[in-house]
């Protein structure tokens, strides 16, 4: 599929001086008094999203409370402001994205921080986007407090992207020899962090000590070669590192919930298994559970949870998504190929027909519409079964008694300067407006 380059308003910005607690932070806000360009947004129908209906009472009240995390991430944010998204609401009105999120159910941000992703010494991440440095992280988390959102802190403890298939020691590190050295560094590097982001209004309300550790943390030096320690799965080094992380977190606030997050979500076993883990010191466990991936059918997403809370810790699906079209918009979309296409071909991506088999037994049961595409049955691409997937995930997460569920790349639209895999996967269209699909996080169990 040929993708073009889409281009957004050039949002104007205003500089300002936010004073905060001990620091000073020079802040770039964007400016949402309006444009002089006229956009021609679409106006979308309005469709039904039902209550869900809860098997028992104490599952409706788990899902109506406030506690109940109704999560999105917004570690792009920054960069997008300033590249030039704008963002508009249910109105067509110009308005800070995070209000928007607000004012639509959303009650928790999560923002990840890499250690110094401008360092010429590291591995490069993708250009023009992701820089997520403490500083950034504390501007958009006052931001996020400012509008009553409570805000979850995703430590990568590298200086680039940290997933299953890339664990890279972060520069500053790489020297280290002896793994008692590396846990002191991770743990004043996290309080130092923490302590920041408290200073300077943006304190954390959940910490999550590492990205997606499968695998262990640390496990190549910066520039992906031999590392000199490594925190290795299974290993003694990595309950090291997770016992340090966690204990300055709460050496900054007791009341900070720690977070371990592992992307397969039956890979849970690995922290709640990991020997010479501190039990007490964490508090829950995120996993990742991408409804269009293998492996990911609903009943995993169930035996996970419940789980995990059987254990006797919290559960979180720590990121998720949908698409809400895999057309192609001439103008509209950029050159960056999508994550998620109709085809089955995996050197493409991820295919809504895996969607279809993951969610066979609750596609009924949640409303969820189908079609044929290319003679294969699949979940229909489009805002309302966005809308259905998200609210089936809360759905299911709070019937096994897990705490909350968040969304990745609801917020990367793509811009003239930083292009999009995840276009089509975010809760806002190719013009910036908020899809209808926001409502999933205000929808309530009976």
């Amino acid at each position: 599929m040929k993708i073009k380059i889409t281009k957004l308003l050039n949002s104007k910005r205003r500089w300002c001086v936010c004073l905060l607690p001990l620091i000073f932070l020079a802040c770039e806000l964007p400016d949402y008094s309006g444009s002089k360009e006229e956009l021609s947004f679409t106006e979308y129908e309005e469709f039904s999203l039902s209550s869900i209906k809860a098997s028992s009472t104490e599952v409706a009240e788990r899902i109506n409370s406030s506690s109940f995390l109704r999560g999105f991430d917004v570690s792009t944010l920054y960069d997008l402001e300033r590249y030039g998204a704008s963002f508009y609401n249910n109105e067509n009105k110009k308005e800070d994205m995070l209000k928007i999120l607000a004012d639509n159910g959303v009650n928790c941000v999560r923002i990840r921080i890499w250690n110094d992703p401008y360092n010429a010494n590291s591995t490069p991440s993708l250009a023009n986007y992701g820089y997520n440095t403490l500083e950034k992280a504390a501007i958009i988390g006052a931001r996020a407090k400012s509008y009553g959102l409570k805000v979850w802190i995703d430590f990568h403890y590298s200086d680039t992207w940290a997933h299953p298939g890339q664990q890279l020691c972060p520069a500053v590190w790489d020297n280290y020899t002896e793994i008692d050295a590396l846990a002191q560094a991770v743990s004043d590097y996290t309080e130092k962090s923490l302590a920041y982001l408290k200073a300077n209004g943006a304190a954390a309300d959940f910490v999550q000590i590492g990205n997606e550790i499968d695998s262990g943390m640390f496990l190549t030096s910066s520039k992906n070669k031999s590392a000199k320690v490594t925190a290795k799965l299974n290993t003694e080094e990595l309950a090291k590192i997770l016992n340090s992380a966690s204990s300055a977190v709460k050496k900054v606030d007791k009341e900070t919930e720690v977070i371990i997050h592992v992307a397969n979500p039956a890979y849970y076993t690995r922290i709640t298994e990991l020997s010479g883990l501190e039990s007490d010191n964490y508090d829950a466990i995120g996993i990742s559970y991408y409804p269009c991936d293998n492996g990911r059918e609903i009943s995993v997403l169930k035996n996970s949870v419940s789980g995990i809370v059987g254990k006797g810790k919290k559960a979180y699906v720590a990121e998720t998504s949908f698409p809400w079209t895999c057309e192609y918009v001439d103008g509209k979309n950029d050159d960056m190929s999508n994550t998620v296409y109709y085809t089955n071909d995996d050197s493409k991506g991820s295919s809504v027909a895996k969607a279809t088999s993951n969610f066979s037994d609750v596609i009924k049961k949640y409303e969820i519409s189908t079609k044929l595409h290319n003679g294969a049955k699949i979940i229909n691409p489009i805002y309302e079964n966005q809308a259905r997937i998200i609210k089936t995930i809360i759905a299911e997460v709070a019937e096994n008694g897990g705490s909350g569920v968040f969304y990745w790349g609801g917020d990367w639209v793509c811009t003239t300067d930083i292009p999009s895999s995840w276009e089509n996967q975010t809760l806002f269209d190719l013009d910036g407006k908020v899809l209808p699909s926001i409502k999933a996080f205000s929808v309530k169990a009976e």
